[in-house]
């Protein structure tokens, strides 16, 4: 579309719009108010056997052909945007290529334009974890059954109204026992010896992680790693929820159609918006080395 400062590229889901950029140079920039439809834009579905025009059942388009999981795109002039099942990019042709040369895959030279912080991820909703994990796999605790002891109140809210994701067979993390069992009480973490007798059960176990515990502070939401295994820091996330975006968002990189090494420069940067004091900690940082995972290999 076309806005006061130039062309724009607009995606949006069912649920709303997820970012607008600038067609040229893939800036962000806000959703303008008011915007008009580039003129002489082509609007097209691939298919099995190529383009076709948007909504036909048969048809060509002059469009390059792409990878089977870009499904949508407009071409306006030399510039064509397309979409995947979980993105959005632009194209920009050589006017001066050879004829026929669009109806097979060539070299390309490519810039990523920085990709801007989901805003779930900064307020998860179940609809945004179960769009990763199925609904099954996300489990609320209503607040009748959470233990008294846990007595931070953000966290309370959140395993009630959003929940949390009972997930394996991924970055070594389990907390599928969650599922079953619940939150119940951990007695035998370390704390000072003059410390209430209350104190020795205010974590509770999440499941595991990195082949260490990984436990909920129920005082000051806090998610920690109790160390078994070596690592050096207890922090895993400031808090319930940002443990769980930082999550969902390398979930998401980690089964993306994307390019690993294209996307990983966003999604540090994400991470380090959302808890940039558990961002640095060793266990995420380590979660980037390949070779310290059997499923990352």
């Amino acid at each position: 579309m076309h806005g006061p400062d130039g062309d724009l590229v607009t995606a949006r889901t069912r649920r709303g719009p997820i970012g607008t950029w600038d067609l040229t140079t893939g800036a962000p920039r806000p959703e303008p108010d008011e915007a008009t439809e580039t003129s002489g834009t082509t609007q097209a579905d691939q298919g099995p056997h190529g383009w076709r025009p948007a909504g036909a059942a048969d048809g060509e388009v002059d469009l390059p052909r792409m990878p089977e999981y870009v499904r949508r795109g407009v071409r306006s002039g030399r510039h064509l945007t397309l979409a995947s099942t979980d993105g959005v990019f632009v194209v920009e042709l050589n006017q001066e290529a050879p004829a026929g040369l669009l109806k097979r895959l060539v070299g390309t030279d490519t810039t990523l334009a920085p990709a801007p912080l989901p805003a779930e991820a900064l307020a998860p909703t179940t609809d945004w974890l179960t769009d990763v994990w199925g609904a099954t796999a996300v489990k609320r605790f209503p607040q009748e059954t959470l233990p008294s002891a846990l007595s931070d109140v953000d966290a309370r809210e959140f395993l009630s109204s959003v929940g949390f994701p009972c997930v394996t067979d991924f970055l070594e993390l389990d907390t599928t026992g969650l599922a079953s069992a619940g939150l119940h009480p951990v007695a035998d973490v370390a704390e000072p010896v003059d410390a209430p007798a209350e104190a020795h059960t205010r974590y509770f176990s999440l499941g595991w992680w990195q082949g260490e515990r990984l436990l909920f502070d129920g005082r000051d939401g806090r998610v920690l790693l109790d160390g078994s295994s070596g690592n050096d820091d207890a922090l895993a996330g400031s808090s319930l929820s940002q443990f769980v975006a930082m999550v969902r968002l390398y979930y998401w990189w980690f089964t993306s159609d994307w390019s690993i090494e294209d996307t990983e420069s966003d999604v540090r940067h994400w991470l380090k918006l959302i808890d940039a004091e558990a961002y640095a900690t060793q266990g995420w940082q380590r979660v980037f080395e390949d070779f310290n995972f059997g499923d990352r290999a």
